[in-house]
């Protein structure tokens, strides 16, 4: 009767153990915050509206980072506002389908040197990069149409900007 016993212990122990290591060994993918309407998706953080994602905030410790285009069959199509502010990034790769990228989104990442605009940019808020002191190139696409102001502001290293011709607005 007492080997019996052991033997159930010991098998409910290993099921526990091999649940544990399921739980544990994958990364969260979702993860949704009581009342907040804040995903998680790796080291981003991102709401959703109308079906399109908003990359709200991210917290990896990567230097080169790159965005996703999709995320639960959805389009990533917007950098909200502040969302690598401060951060130590020092390249960054949009995804394919990013139209929009909000107030000061990358404003005061010191260490960013490079930025690889997708071709479906359309707008870059204000002071969107301001103070990314080491950002020394950027390539605008076209179709982008308009600039906030300063979004560019005290970019130390950049020395000159190709203003594509489908850009209508550059705000003072």
């Amino acid at each position: 009767m007492e080997k019996i016993k052991i033997k159930h212990i010991a098998l409910a122990v290993s099921m526990l153990a091999l649940v544990l290591s399921f739980i544990f060994a994958f990364p969260r993918e979702e993860y949704i915050p009581s009342e907040s309407g804040v995903f998680v998706h790796g080291d981003f953080e991102y709401t959703v509206k109308d079906g399109k994602v908003e990359i709200t905030a991210y917290n990896g410790g990567d230097t080169e980072v790159v965005l996703p285009s999709i995320i639960k069959n959805m389009l990533v199509v917007s950098i909200g506002n502040d969302a690598f502010y401060n951060s130590s990034v020092k390249s960054v790769t949009f995804g394919s389908f990013v139209e929009n990228i909000s107030e000061y989104a990358f404003a005061r990442c010191t260490s960013l040197e490079s930025v690889d605009f997708p071709p479906s940019l359309k707008v870059i808020g204000e002071s969107a990069f301001a103070e990314c002191i080491s950002l020394a190139e950027i390539n605008l696409s076209d179709g982008l149409t308009e600039i906030g102001a300063s979004a560019f502001y005290a970019c130390e290293e950049l020395v000159s900007v190709d203003i594509p011709k489908s850009t209508r607005y550059i705000k003072d």
